[in-house]
Order: structure tokens, then sequence, then C-alpha cells
């Protein structure tokens, strides 16, 4: 599945059908960045929901849902199709991982950077720098 972009138009099609669960959501996986109804098809999916929100497109509704159930915000934050309102939103979670996905989108300026209160160090030592 790493090798995906390099797989044959006629052999990436074969893989949502492969017979092992796992090649099938493998597949699915890489499909959903292009595909919303894939997308939403992974979200159903425990295994799959975190990731399907990092990579593929949603919907405005299974959005708001996950910042409503407070379920996968940090993968949500990461997610290039999340509209800009519901970034801001995310960005007033006391969780410090969604405010590190946050701070990693392309669209926040340094100012906005800044102004996250974020801790880098080691957590397991209590070792950090605000």
């Amino acid at each position: 599945m790493r090798a995906w972009d390099a797989l044959s138009a006629g052999q990436q099609p074969a893989l949502p059908a492969d017979p092992d669960p796992e090649v099938r959501r493998a597949a699915e996986l890489q499909e959903c960045q292009r595909n919303a109804r894939v997308s939403a098809g992974l979200l159903r999916d425990p295994k799959s929901a975190a990731e399907a929100l990092r990579r593929g497109p949603i919907d405005r509704a299974a959005a708001e849902q996950c910042v409503a159930e407070r379920t996968h915000l940090a993968s949500l934050a990461e997610n290039p199709s999340l509209p800009a309102d519901l970034v801001e939103r995310l960005a007033a979670e006391p969780d410090e991982a969604v405010r590190i996905a946050l701070s990693l989108r392309p669209e926040p300026d340094e100012r906005r950077r800044t102004a996250n209160d974020l801790t880098a160090g080691d957590p397991a030592t209590g070792d950090g720098v605000r």
C-alpha cells in the first residue's frame, strides 16, 4: 500500500476487493484522499475513523459531529478539508494534541503559531519547555 501511486490504474481498483480485510482497509484509506464517499464509509469503522478524518475529504455534518462528541479531534484538526470556522473552534481546545495538529496546518501565520501555548519536551519525564 505504500506504493499505491506506483500501481497501475488496473491494479488499484482490485485492492478494495481483496479478500484480506487489512488490505481492503489500507486501499480504502488511500482512496479516501480523493473520494468523500469512501471517507464517509471509513468513518463508520472504529479501526479506520481517525485515519479517514486525517486524510479524506469529509462533509461538514461529520466534522461537526466529531467536534460535538469530542472524538478524534487531533485527527480532525489535520484534515485539509476542514472548514475555517471549525479550525477556529478547535483552536480553543484544551487538548494539546489538537493544538499541535492545528499549528502544523498551512493556514496559521507565525503570530498565530506562537500564540498557541504548547509544551515541547519529553512528557514521560515531565521535562518540558513552554
